[in-house]
Formats: structure tokens, sequence, C-alpha cells
């Protein structure tokens, strides 16, 4: 009599599992911070993923003056604002800058000093003296440049770059791109130029029609001017002396070309 055939039992089915939530929970906070711990490393590895800033102003009504990390030395007029940025482990170097500031730029061959303002942009060589003035309410950027060399781009693509060598300035409108190139006025009885005068808190200026030192007053003595006459707005004015306070500065403008004010705290009134 045949056996009958027996079938060979088949490999035994692995059993399910069953992992407590909790357990899982925990694997995966433990792999959220395995992942943000390698992001950290590589985030210190690699400079160029973690740019530190670092704001400076200078209020309405003073100046500043100090020193950047690689060396370089600034100058902060009444109401600016300069943002410094640096990658650690590197020669980077760059500035943002609202207002106006001079500059003497510290000697690096290899690393150009960077300045960002609302026209343009500077690339400064190595152990250039330069002064940017670009305030938002004045009608034109002015960069003057006393020493070493400094290559200028303009955000208006239509403008050509222009290199700045030695003692050089120049003047860029607001309103167009029609730019001029001047120099420096030099000052030899206060040895100084009068583009820098105000380092040396000196208030300078010559043939400047009412209109465009209203600005320069409001920041330099933190008021606001008030003038109902056109006529008076466009009237020019020269004059320089050592920060000589608001009521002797009025004082002086009055001498040249009469007309009435009232002083209301921080508020001025000039009236015919």
């Amino acid at each position: 009599m045949e056996k009958p055939e027996t079938t060979a039992p088949g490999p035994a089915l692995p059993r399910r599992i069953r992992i407590p939530l909790w357990s899982f929970l925990l694997a995966v906070a433990v792999i959220i911070t395995v992942l943000i711990l390698i992001s950290h490393f590589i985030r210190s590895r690699h400079p160029m993923l973690k740019m530190q800033e670092k704001t400076l102003t200078a209020d309405p009504g003073t100046r500043s003056n100090f020193f950047l990390p690689d060396g370089t030395q600034v100058w902060l007029n009444a109401g600016s604002r300069l943002t410094y940025k640096t990658l650690p482990n590197s020669s980077f170097r760059q500035a943002d800058i609202e207002g106006e500031a001079y500059f003497i730029v510290a000697r690096d061959k290899d690393h150009p000093f960077l300045v960002h303002s609302k026209d343009l942009e500077l690339m400064i060589d190595q152990g250039a003296s330069i002064d940017l003035n670009a305030y938002r309410d004045d009608s034109t950027t002015q960069v003057s440049i006393f020493d070493g060399s400094a290559e200028v781009l303009f955000h208006n693509n239509t403008t050509s770059n222009v290199t700045l060598r030695g003692v050089d300035k120049l003047i860029v409108p607001q309103y167009n791109w029609h730019i001029t190139m001047d120099k420096p006025m030099y000052l030899p009885q206060d040895s100084m130029y009068e583009e820098v005068a105000w380092t040396k808190n000196r208030l300078i200026f010559f043939g400047t029609s009412l209109k465009e030192l209203i600005p320069r007053l409001q920041r330099w003595y933190n008021v606001k001017i008030t003038v109902n006459s056109d006529d008076l707005q466009h009237r020019r004015f020269s004059a320089a002396m050592a920060d000589p306070g608001l009521a002797k500065i009025l004082e002086a403008l009055r001498n040249i070309t009469a007309f009435h004010y009232r002083l209301d705290k921080d508020q001025v009134y000039i009236t015919p």
C-alpha cells in the first residue's frame, strides 16, 4: 500500500512586531535632533552659510567714529546707518550705508572693501580713504576719494563703471544718470577737504541753496525746518565755521540774506 505524499512545511512567516507609539515618537525625535546637529556642524564648517552682520548708527544731531573688525576706521555723519557684514574665518568685508560715511580702509591686497549704497557700489582698494555721501533725501550721491583707488559700479546697468584714483570726486544726480567728475575742495586755512570737514565738527558750504542746505541743518541739529518762501529756498549761501550752534548759524545766514526766523523747541520757522 502506497504512502500518501506529504508536503514539506514552508518557511515560517515572520511575526508582526508592534512598536509602542511612545517608542516611535522617541525615534522620530532622535532623528530630528541628529539632523539639526548635522546641519549646525555643516554650517560651522562652511562659514558662507552664516553671514554675520552688525549695525552702527549716528543719530540726528550726533557724529560717531569707530573701527571695524578688519581695522578699517569709519566716521558716520548725523542720521546715518552702517551695516557691516563679515564671514567667520574669511577676509570677506562688506558694508551697507544709508547716509554719509568716511572710510580709511585697512590694507588687504587680496580682498577689496565693498560698500553698497542707494545708487551705487564701491570696490575700495587697500589703504584708500574715501567719503560716500548717500542720504536718501539728498538730490545727489557723492563719492570723494583722497588716497588710493576705488571702482564705482552703478545700479543702473546703462552706466559704465568708473575708476577713481588719487584725489577725485564723482557726483551722481538722483533722478538721472548724467554723472559728473570734479575734485574735492581743499581748504588750506583748515588743512582739510571741505567734503570731510564734518568729521572735525566743522560746518562748511559754498554757494549752496537754502533748499539743499535745510536737510543738512536738520540732520546736524536734529530739528525740523519750515520755509514758507520759494524765493528764500533758492537763495544761495556760503559759510565755514566750527559747529556754532543752531541760533548762531541762523544769524550768520540772515546776515547774508535778510529773513526772519523763530525757534520753537525742535522746530524752526523761516519767513521773508
